[in-house]
């Protein structure tokens, strides 16, 4: 007896020219795919949420070949995909930035950023009241 798989529909991958950042895939019944990676291995899988009803993920950028995807009927299989990527123009904003583009992810070890903890501020001491001016707080002594 075989086991019956419900498919996606992958419609296309368009991919910016730089690999850090991520691809649009779109499709119809994108929830029935339960991740999607760049490797065989899915050494990095990104998730599709469950109930997801869009019909464009961010995906990661392929690497060597194919994206992998593994479908919610049936995770342990790897699919790999047949979508030709489209690859995005270079934009002027992102040749200015390149210099300064820091990866998506960082390794802690490689980058710990520093924290200063600032000293506590001194609190002002609060002025005291003086029930003279109040004349709330005054007796009121009528003259006999």
């Amino acid at each position: 007896m075989g086991n019956l798989v419900r498919l996606p529909v992958l419609k296309e991958l368009v991919c910016p020219s730089t690999p850090e950042l991520a691809c649009k895939l779109s499709g119809a019944n994108l929830f029935l795919v339960d991740s999607v990676s760049n490797d065989p291995g899915f050494a990095h899988p990104v998730p599709v949420p469950n109930g997801f009803l869009g019909s464009a993920l961010p995906v990661p950028h392929p690497t060597a070949g194919p994206l992998y995807v593994k479908l919610r009927d049936n995770p342990s299989v790897i699919n790999s995909t047949t979508l030709a990527m489209q690859q995005l123009p270079v934009s002027p904003g992102e040749l200015e930035h390149a210099g300064t583009r820091q990866p998506a992810l960082s390794t802690p070890a490689l980058s710990t950023p520093a924290v200063s903890t600032p000293a506590p501020a001194e609190k002002a001491p609060m002025p005291q009241r003086s029930n003279e001016a109040d004349p709330a707080t005054q007796q009121h002594n009528p003259d006999p």
